[in-house]
């Protein structure tokens, strides 16, 4: 049964329609850019190294990105494999800033869909991949398993969740989500912003604590932490990256905080999605302390 364009999803529509139009450029302004993307791409594949997803690419014969964005692995992926089909699909208002991003190479195709309903035939993609987006439908396992028909036999799916976290984490994130998921997209962006600042400071401090024991109630093990990150991963998302200016640290925030639907999963769960499949070949990887990756093969 295919879900309804429900409210709650009508607002992750509207929510990432206003999120990637307000920086239809990102990841395609400079070569930094770009080689953070391809370095993402290559560690959610299960590659040991960036240099190695040329020649994976290359060898494809069809991909489908399933909640494409602006298009940044359709472009790696035609960069590094002329000839082959690439085909984006997005829910939202991207794919028009994701086809000018993209409308130069040949064998580029954005198309704007529902990934419950989409308009291909059966086992027609040999590398499907769907990075962080299955967490923002209603049901993840569902969204995941919508995929599948598509996957052609031998073929790799590729996907990364949120991962559930401790309770401090996630008892913040709800609370913090139940005000955000209400405002509207410009209210929620200064929200965020809020906590890309927050972020900043605690980078810009250069600040290490050392935890001399585990925390098991908050799922914290000892060891030397730096405190940004003890805060992002343990208490609430403050993204920030040195590498990025102010509003792409924002836009990864407001990625968190504004969409109605958020889910997170275990490594458990996820594999258990995958092996009910009857996928092969499964591998469970963690890119980021935050998220689950995991590939498996069709038989």
């Amino acid at each position: 049964m295919t879900p309804e364009l429900t409210d709650r999803r009508r607002q992750v529509q509207s929510s990432f329609s206003f999120k990637w139009n307000r920086l239809p450029g990102f990841g395609f302004q400079d070569e930094r850019q770009k080689q953070f993307y391809d370095d993402w791409f290559s560690r959610k594949l299960g590659l040991p190294a960036p240099e190695q997803l040329p020649a994976f690419l290359s060898g494809r014969r069809s991909f489908l990105d399933v909640g494409t964005g602006l298009g940044a692995k359709i472009d790696t992926f035609c960069r590094f494999n002329r000839t082959a089909p690439a085909v984006g699909i997005d829910f939202s208002e991207s794919v028009v800033p994701a086809w000018q991003n993209v409308r130069h190479h040949a064998n580029a195709r954005i198309l704007r869909a529902d990934l419950f309903r989409m308009p291909f035939r059966k086992e027609q993609f040999d590398l499907i991949v769907s990075d962080g987006v299955l967490h923002h439908p209603p049901d993840t396992r569902r969204a995941f398993e919508a995929l599948l028909p598509f996957l052609a036999p031998g073929g790799l799916i590729a996907i990364h969740v949120y991962r559930k976290m401790g309770p401090a984490r996630e008892f913040c994130d709800d609370l913090l989500r139940a005000e955000a998921t209400r405002m509207e997209p410009e209210a929620c962006w200064a929200f965020s912003e809020a906590f890309t600042r927050f972020g900043k400071a605690l980078s810009e401090m250069q600040a290490t604590v050392d935890v001399p024991q585990d925390l098991p109630g908050l799922g914290i093990p000892a060891g030397r932490y730096d405190l940004q990150r003890l805060i992002y991963d343990h208490f609430f998302k403050c993204f920030w990256n040195p590498d990025f200016k102010f509003d792409e640290n924002t836009l990864v925030n407001f990625d968190w905080y504004h969409p109605a639907h958020a889910f997170r999963h275990t490594p458990e769960e996820v594999r258990g999605w995958f092996e009910a499949a009857g996928l092969k070949e499964i591998r469970l990887l963690t890119p980021n302390p935050n998220g689950i990756s995991a590939i498996g093969r069709k038989a």
